[in-house]
């Protein structure tokens, strides 16, 4: 939390250098309920459902391998699909707030290509070099995205919903 404010203090600074007192507070205010925004309504519910995913796979490890699952692959799993949900929500939130409509178009589509090249990769690369790949835990995996694009979406939904013209 000391680097974010260190950090936020940082920028301030080079904005009364920049713009001035008066304005660089105001930019500094808005880029602050931005970043907040980003945070409360996006990012926080998306990092809660990759902790708690991560925790039961660490906590319910036996469970796992009772039901003869890969424990690893769940891991691993859960930390490809938490960064590329992440990176396609900064994809959707800057598509949102682009006051074209083709931009927005492209930023969907840009973000859904990138979260199809990504999952389509990582369970090409654990099918060729595993000699017998777990396709139960790929099972999870894929219901494991669909938890996090509903995530992303209600997230998506609420900041929208903020929008004066939405």
């Amino acid at each position: 939390m000391s680097a974010t404010v260190c950090w936020l203090s940082c920028i301030f600074k080079y904005l009364i250098t920049q713009f001035g007192s008066i304005y660089a507070t105001q930019l500094y205010a808005t880029f602050a309920l931005y970043i907040y925004h980003i945070m409360k309504k996006l990012l926080l519910p998306i990092t809660l459902v990759f902790i708690s995913i991560t925790c039961i796979c660490i906590l319910a490890a036996d469970a796992i391998l009772k039901y003869n699952l890969s424990q690893q692959v769940l891991l691993y799993g859960n930390i490809i699909l938490y960064g590329i949900t992440i990176l396609a929500s900064l994809f959707y939130y800057k598509a949102i707030h682009n006051p074209s409509t083709f931009a927005f178009v492209r930023g969907v589509y840009a973000s859904l290509l990138c979260k199809m090249l990504v999952v389509m990769a990582s369970i090409f690369m654990y099918v060729q070099y595993t000699k017998a790949p777990n396709k139960a835990s790929i099972a999870i995996l894929m219901a494991l995205y669909l938890v996090y694009t509903t995530v992303e979406v209600l997230g998506l939904y609420k900041i929208n919903k903020l929008k004066p013209h939405a």
